[in-house]
């Protein structure tokens, strides 16, 4: 099994976990939820939001931004990164680094549309700037 096989299986976990939730938990102002505005936008609806979350998730955890991906470990993300040499460049260094096209490439792997995660980067994108994690 590959590491990407492996990353795949926790992927669709998860997606199946929050299939069982009811739609309006995607409806809202975090990271991971669209609301009203957002939905019209960058045009992205509950089903799909499921897995680009989802997905985001595990790419930021890769990328070594942030961990919301705690059974991805060590030495997966190592597998995943060998694999995938655009996910080491990116890990690589001080700094991560977030790209929409590293996530156009990740997202690919893992049944996500070059458009919606696009439309996910650019949400989540300007979701910080509202936070002011931006200067």
């Amino acid at each position: 099994m590959t590491a990407t096989s492996r990353v795949a299986a926790l992927i669709e976990e998860r997606i199946n976990r929050n299939r069982e939730l009811p739609d309006e938990e995607f409806d809202g102002n975090e990271w991971w939820q669209v609301n009203a505005r957002e939905e019209l936008v960058f045009d992205l609806a509950p089903d799909r939001v499921r897995r680009l979350g989802v997905v985001w998730g595990a790419y930021e955890h890769v990328a070594g931004v942030d961990e919301h991906f705690d059974e991805l470990d060590g030495d997966l993300i190592a597998a995943f990164c060998q694999e995938h040499p655009f996910m080491a460049q990116a890990r690589g260094g001080d700094m991560p680094e977030i790209s929409w096209r590293d996530f156009v490439a990740f997202g690919a792997l893992f049944g996500c549309r070059h458009r919606d995660c696009v439309a996910w980067y650019w949400k989540n994108f300007f979701w910080h700037d509202r936070q002011g994690h931006y200067d």
